[in-house]
């Protein structure tokens, strides 16, 4: 094994190690949601999680995920008409995941996932040519499950790498409309179908002068930004919020689903919603 990847291993598995064990003293084995009070408040309504005076043990740096994102209305209605079981809908919130690289200062770096949400999905769908299925629940709607990590020091930064992604629960129908005749009146003919799946965010696109030509899941200025300036016992904050929302159209059987017309540029970039996304260092 070359010296450098010997190092590397044995940094790698001191920094999941000590964070590990650090982590487990402090809340058990890398489950924890209450590491600083004041860190807490900002997640969520005071009283709906136990206040715990802990801080975050000195020689670490604590990450923390908050998924406020929430489905919008329409959506919530659509996946009741379909048969699924939505459960609580007070804890109802889209599945998300990304990947946080975590910089040293000795330009080592720990690339950590996190996932959260909701593991709902449509397994069916109606199509011209009868019924199409999603299959078994995806494994990333029930394993994987990551919302905090603790590293040990010194970190120099913590960004969020390309892509965040929300899991969009139901069949997207891609209609194409047929060009009208003197026989015959214009058509919707169904061009494809888009199984649930995680989706990528994408940015705003911009014209030279800086205005939106294209809107899409994130504004310029609400995509993640970059943590710096970290001490040992900093709490990184990552918090995400938005709406996951999606299109819906006239489709082959002339039924609303979620979907949208091949001509729809618009419509199509704003799938599935809007969203931002902010850190905080406490």
């Amino acid at each position: 094994m070359h010296k450098m990847q010997r190092w590397w291993t044995k940094r790698s598995a001191g920094l999941l190690l000590g964070g590990s064990l650090a982590l487990s003293v402090v809340c058990g084995m890398l489950s924890c949601s209450a590491l600083n009070p004041s860190f807490v408040e900002l997640f969520a309504p005071e009283g709906s999680i136990p206040a715990l005076p802990i801080e975050n043990p000195p020689g670490h740096v604590a990450i923390l995920l908050a998924n406020n994102t929430v489905f919008d209305p329409a959506l919530v209605t659509y996946l009741s008409s379909q048969g699924v079981d939505l459960g609580d809908l007070t804890t109802l919130r889209p599945r998300v995941r990304f990947t946080t690289r975590v910089t040293f200062v000795d330009n080592s770096f720990l690339d950590l996932e996190f996932v959260d949400g909701s593991n709902i999905f449509q397994n069916r769908v109606d199509t011209g040519n009868g019924p199409m299925f999603a299959g078994a629940l995806p494994p990333d709607l029930t394993q994987n499950t990551k919302t905090n990590a603790v590293v040990l020091c010194d970190v120099a930064r913590v960004e969020v790498l390309d892509p965040v992604e929300v899991f969009v629960p139901v069949f997207l129908k891609i209609i194409m409309i047929t060009p009208a005749t003197p026989q015959n009146p214009a058509q919707p003919i169904l061009a494809g179908t888009m199984a649930p799946q995680f989706r990528p965010l994408l940015v705003d696109v911009l014209n030279a002068d800086g205005a939106v030509v294209l809107q899409r899941n994130f504004g310029i200025r609400d995509v993640p930004p970059v943590a710096t300036g970290l001490t040992c016992g900093s709490v990184v904050g990552m918090i995400m919020s938005g709406t996951l929302r999606v299109t819906f159209v006239s489709d082959e059987n002339g039924v609303n689903n979620p979907g949208y017309v091949t001509t729809d540029i618009q419509g199509a970039a704003t799938n599935p919603g809007r969203f931002q996304f902010r850190m905080s260092i406490r």
